[in-house]
């Protein structure tokens, strides 16, 4: 299973390893091991995160929250039906939801 991250997605993950790694060296890595980990979990099964709530109809958008970060990974499996869309990296209390328009790209 390939998993995909969608431009925004990557730009998010990297800012947010930049401004770890500015409060603390070393805690950006820590940051994109654990994301890194989250997406193989994903890969290796697709529904293991939870639905998304300000979607009720959709059973294909999850997303699943980081341990040590308060970070979700937001990605569609109804894609491809070997492949994963990452459409978010995003911080659990900033700008809920700002992602929402993504879906349709």
């Amino acid at each position: 299973m390939r998993v995909l991250l969608l431009d925004e997605a990557e730009r998010e993950l990297l800012d947010a390893i930049r401004w770890y790694d500015d409060q603390q060296t070393g805690l950006g890595h820590d940051f994109e091991q654990e994301v890194f980990k989250m997406v193989d979990r994903i890969r290796q099964n697709p529904l293991l995160g939870s639905l998304v709530e300000v979607l009720p109809d959709c059973d294909d958008v999850r997303r699943m929250a980081a341990h040590r970060f308060p970070y979700h990974v937001i990605y569609d499996c109804s894609g491809l039906p070997d492949e994963v869309r990452v459409f978010a990296v995003a911080h659990e209390r900033r700008r809920p939801d700002y992602w929402l328009d993504r879906l349709g790209g």
